[in-house]
């Protein structure tokens, strides 16, 4: 109880296994564990709804061959690698009169397979709602999302990750297409401002991105980052909503 390590004694009949490892899901009320009988099929999914929350913990699995000798005293050492990451959006209000922020993100995987060590997306992308981070001291607004990578650029037409030596492991050379997004909703003098903030480097696993921008006199969203794309509509409508008897 309470250790932070624990042995246990399993028999195994000699043979090549490939060992799955997932730790974190347990407590992570987005993500759920699926088709676990074998290894082949092993995934991390996301709950099924067109908005979900963020991720609640961070998720970490590990691969490894094993081949399991008679009579031979053998020990193998797995390394967990985290399988999500994070994406936060800090607001400076610049002293405007807003009544409510919400934030979105959306262009990430959906599901997770441990197995090959590859995600999937849906079509389309799910939303991910935002969580605020207050901070009453700077002013600043800050919302950020935990959620599975986006995909990689392509590069004449083929996706791929670039591999740079470089103690940042994170550097990577912008695409040409939006990759992901923020969806930002602002309520200023009774009319709702919707700024779509578009982003073409990637977001990849255990990644912490941070863009900063402010809130205009129209209720728009600005950045000086260059490598981000900003799109406002003025005076933005939600749609209908419909509940049919079914």
């Amino acid at each position: 109880m309470d250790a932070n390590q624990q042995s246990y004694t399993i028999n195994l009949p000699k043979r090549q296994y490939k060992h799955l490892a997932v730790a974190n899901v347990l407590n992570n009320s987005v993500v759920s564990l699926l088709q676990d009988d074998f290894c082949r099929t092993s995934q991390l999914g996301l709950t099924t709804r067109d908005t979900i929350d963020s991720h609640t913990t961070g998720l970490f699995t590990a691969r490894l061959p094993m081949n399991v000798l008679e009579g031979v005293d053998q020990q193998f050492k797995v390394n967990l690698y985290m399988a999500n990451c994070a994406a936060a959006l800090v607001i400076d209000p610049r002293k405007q009169d807003v009544s409510n922020i919400r934030v979105y993100s959306t262009g990430f995987a959906s599901q997770f397979n441990i197995n090959d060590s590859t995600y999937t997306f849906a079509a389309p992308s799910p939303i991910v709602r935002t969580a605020e981070l207050l901070d009453v001291n700077s002013g600043m607004r800050c919302y950020c999302s935990v959620n599975f990578p986006s995909r990689e650029p392509y590069y004449n037409g083929v996706g791929s990750r670039s591999v740079i030596e470089t103690e940042d492991p994170f550097i990577a050379q912008p695409g040409q297409e939006t990759l992901w997004q923020f969806e930002v909703y602002v309520w200023k003098d009774g009319k709702i401002t919707k700024t779509v903030l578009s982003i073409n480097k990637p977001l990849r696993a255990g990644q912490l991105t941070i863009i900063k921008g402010w809130i205009t006199g129209e209720g728009a969203v600005q950045t000086s980052d260059q490598t981000v794309g900003v799109s406002v509509t003025l005076d933005w409508n939600e749609g209908g909503i419909y509940n049919p008897e079914l």
